[in-house]
């Protein structure tokens, strides 16, 4: 995540130095990159526990069984992710927002 936020700040480094000369401040910078990176990173999770519910719905085991957490327990593991992708991005563009 930081690497992939580090490269999209680094292709809008000029739009940066425009805004900054414009009088944005940080805030006004790092929040659109803290809030994809929080939407891809809890899109990612979401996706990943369909597709887990849908190959646990096409294979069958017969000789155990396979325990799946509740949606609250999902939704929890989602956020985090989310949160995870909240921390890649500051990661990404705090070079950025120091020079």
């Amino acid at each position: 995540m930081a690497n992939t936020n580090r490269l999209t700040a680094r292709s809008k480094s000029k739009d940066f130095f425009q805004l900054r000369l414009l009088g944005a401040g940080p805030s006004y910078l790092i929040y659109p990159f803290l809030a994809e990176g929080f939407l891809s990173a809890f899109i990612a999770a979401g996706l990943g526990w369909i597709v887990l519910f849908y190959i646990f719905e096409q294979v069958s085991f017969s000789s155990f069984t396979i325990m799946l957490p509740n949606w609250t327990e999902i939704i929890v593991y989602a956020v985090l992710a989310g949160v995870t992708g909240i921390i890649g991005a500051y990661l990404g563009i705090r070079r950025l927002l120091i020079s």
